[in-house]
């Protein structure tokens, strides 16, 4: 079996492209580097010689994985459910499931809507109903959710502006007035 190959600090890769993480005075910038991967070592090695310094994941607060939210959600569930053993019970058996199929130590800002297709569609595989998988779906959906409500999550996106921020744009429908 055939290992990934290291990449330097400051870059990953994500499904066929590789993207590089930076750090400017105006805060951490990601960029698409490409798909391929001696160009993309090629564009992160001239971002460096420019002053564009990567961000170490060495020196980064430690990232938020997929277990720690699932984590985050079971101990809700414990708190708020004591008095329900079939809840907690139906939250253990979808937390283990979630944790068998998909990797538990991925950081949660690399996983894709591609990430939970493809969990969807290994766990209809086991119990041949698209109904019993988009039941666990919906646990992992409310586990995103407790993780966000408990400040575990940031909702922003880097790189665009705050809903509140954006102006509205017109409706097509109207015309505009003069």
């Amino acid at each position: 079996m055939r290992t990934k190959r290291e990449l330097p600090s400051g870059i990953y890769q994500r499904g066929a492209s590789y993207y590089g993480r930076f750090k400017t005075p105006n805060g951490e910038v990601r960029r698409s580097l490409g798909r391929d991967r001696k160009k993309a070592l090629a564009m992160f090695r001239r971002f460096r010689e420019a002053g564009i310094t990567p961000r170490s994941s060495a020196t980064e607060a430690p990232r938020t994985t997929l277990e720690d939210v699932l984590d985050c959600y079971w101990q809700h569930q414990l708190r708020q459910h004591r008095d329900k053993p079939r809840t907690i019970e139906n939250a253990r058996h979808a937390i283990a499931k979630v944790k068998r199929l998909m990797d538990p130590a991925a950081p949660i800002e690399t996983v894709t809507q591609d990430d939970f297709w493809r969990f969807r569609e290994a766990r209809a595989k086991e119990v041949r109903s698209t109904g019993s998988a988009n039941v666990t779906l919906r646990y992992l959906k409310a586990a995103l959710n407790r993780a966000v409500r408990e400040g575990l999550l940031d909702l922003a996106v880097p790189g665009r502006a705050a809903a509140g921020a954006t102006q509205a744009k017109p409706s097509p429908l109207t015309t505009p007035s003069r």
